[in-house]
């Protein structure tokens, strides 16, 4: 477990990198960042699940048909974004997708959905555009800059970066969680 090794698993299943086989995948800029932001996401609601009731008030099953459901749709957003000469990314759809299908479906507890509503918020944000700061990883002690753009391969050495395990003693849960 560690979000490092869950973030890498994350982006071989969905590369930053678009297939060079001339799909839509590649149309929007902000694509890597986007993919990277949704694979924090998910190794973050799995190591707050990990750690209840510290993170969430109770385990819930975040699994990988949660995650390809989240790349879907965020693909699919920003493709729409992409086909309309759009080169912001339409961050509160992305927000609302997460929340009401993606993840949000599973949390049935209400301060557990206000916690899920905080963390997509604090990263699907225009600040995390293609040259934005996110806030969210201000929070986490010991990471690497979170480097401006989109660059895939820089994105993929961030993630290459991040800590092997949370800083955590043992059995405790890392701070920000």
């Amino acid at each position: 477990p560690g979000v490092r090794a869950a973030v890498r698993r994350s982006l071989a299943a969905a590369p930053l990198v678009a297939p060079s086989d001339g799909s839509h995948l590649g149309a929007h800029a902000a694509r890597p960042r986007v993919r990277l932001l949704l694979a924090w996401l998910h190794a973050c609601l799995n190591e707050r699940c990990r750690f209840a009731p510290a993170g969430f008030s109770k385990a819930y099953d975040f699994g990988d048909a949660d995650e390809r459901a989240a790349l879907r749709l965020a693909d699919t957003w920003l493709n729409r974004a992409a086909a309309q000469g759009a080169e912001s990314v339409p961050w509160d759809a992305l927000r609302g997708v997460l929340l009401s299908a993606a993840y949000g479906g599973r949390v049935d507890i209400p301060s557990d959905l206000a916690e899920l509503e905080g963390v997509v918020a604090s990263l699907f944000t225009a600040t995390a555009d293609v040259g934005g700061d996110v806030d969210a990883f201000q929070v986490c002690p010991n990471l690497p800059p979170l480097p401006s753009g989109a660059d895939p391969e820089a994105l993929s050495r961030w993630a290459d970066a991040l800590p092997e395990e949370s800083s955590a003693a043992a059995g405790e849960p890392p701070t920000w969680v």
